[in-house]
């Protein structure tokens, strides 16, 4: 039988390694997916709310309802030398935020996207008659503790020679919380994403914006950017999606830990 001593020693260890373990709250991560049926989405203009149970017949563009968020989606339309502004905004709180719709190839107008002092213009450059998950605008490294609005106007994408276009808002994700409670603060760097389906990751921690084509903030190419891997919630919507087909997956956040069978010899 061990001696008091090395029972005392093996009680301590064993608390030592449950409090290394244990996830902190100061690091938590929490995504959450908004529907764009949701309160914190406004559109002005021409829009159309789509959804299965209220399809639109007059609407040209009939993406497939089961491959969006929600089985829903908002249809903006705006057509050349149109008097009135076809636009919107989304609110929310939080560090990061990733607006997503559905790409259409050769009939989607410009998106143009403000926060705050920087623009950024959603052009879509793919050749699928209709991306899905597309990443439309993306925000990192926002203070946390504050509400932010995104606010959008739609822009004729003169390339196409379509004078009617439309662009298709399906969900939002924000993210809340940081991973780090100090930290540390990096340049930005910046990288050309097609809108052609697939998603960049970012390569800095530091605050940015960018959508998943082509983009550009202030004159400068801005590259895309997706949620970081965290526990989600879902907002506004019916139904929820685990994986996204943009390869974006919402996991709960691991504390990296490894057991040992049995404790150090204690002497």
């Amino acid at each position: 039988m061990g001696s008091p001593h090395s029972f005392i020693l093996l009680h301590i260890f064993a608390v030592l390694l449950l409090l290394i373990c244990a996830p902190s709250a100061n690091g938590a991560i929490t995504n959450t997916t908004v529907d764009d049926t949701s309160s914190a989405f406004t559109f002005t203009g021409s829009w159309t709310a789509v959804s299965a149970s209220n399809p639109c017949d007059f609407c040209s563009s009939k993406p497939d309802v089961s491959q969006t968020f929600g089985a829903s989606w908002h249809d903006g339309n705006y057509r050349t030398g149109a008097s009135e502004t076809t636009g919107g905004s989304f609110t929310f709180t939080g560090s990061a935020v990733y607006i997503f719709g559905i790409d259409q190839a050769q009939s989607q107008p410009d998106v143009v996207f403000t926060l705050g002092s920087t623009q950024s213009t959603h052009h879509s450059t793919g050749t699928e008659r209709f991306a899905y998950n597309a990443l439309f605008f993306s925000a990192t490294g926002l203070p946390a503790d504050q509400t932010h609005t995104v606010n959008w106007i739609f822009n004729i994408d003169q390339s196409t020679g379509v004078g009617v276009q439309a662009a298709l808002f399906d969900y939002a994700i924000v993210t809340s919380g940081t991973a780090d409670a100090t930290p540390q603060a990096q340049k930005p760097s910046t990288t050309t994403t097609k809108a052609q389906g697939k998603i960049a990751s970012p390569t800095s921690s530091s605050s940015s914006i960018s959508s998943s084509s082509k983009s550009t903030a202030n004159g400068q190419t801005l590259s895309a950017a997706i949620p970081p891997s965290s526990s989600s919630a879902n907002t506004g919507a019916t139904q929820s999606k685990s994986s996204l087909s943009s390869g974006i997956a919402l996991s709960a956040t691991s504390v990296p830990c490894v057991f040992i069978s049995r404790p150090p010899s204690l002497s």
